[in-house]
């Protein structure tokens, strides 16, 4: 076997190795998160990988890790569960220093002001 079929065949088989990987992750998610069946919960996994692969098959894609995501998240609870007198707690609960807690409370708040006085000037 000449060494581009072996190539072609091991890109085949990663291809569909990752698809797969997709579909059971989807599955055990909804099966985890909703109350789907079991069955229910492949089908839709399988309907979903289709359509992913459908938009964008042949394209190379970079999937990030998301660690910008789960800081954006991570202030925005925070931020919510913020009532002016509870650093300590979030910042335990969180498990990150109060300091920062003040810092993420300080510049979310910041980012609302902005917003709000954007709206008032009509920019």
């Amino acid at each position: 076997m000449n060494i581009d079929k072996l190539i072609a065949e091991d890109l085949k088989e990663r291809t569909a190795t990752f698809l797969l990987d997709i579909q059971a992750h989807l599955c055990e998610g909804l099966t985890n998160m909703t109350t789907l069946s079991e069955e229910q919960a492949s089908e839709l996994a399988n309907s979903v990988v289709d359509h992913i692969r459908k938009a964008y098959g042949g394209e190379t894609l970079y999937i990030p890790k998301g660690k910008e995501l789960e800081t954006a998240l991570l202030h925005h609870s925070i931020f919510r569960e913020f009532n002016g007198r509870n650093h300590k707690a979030l910042a335990k609960k969180y498990g990150v220093s109060e300091q920062w807690v003040y810092s993420v409370t300080k510049q979310m708040q910041k980012r609302i002001k902005d917003k709000m006085q954007l709206g008032l000037f009509g920019e």
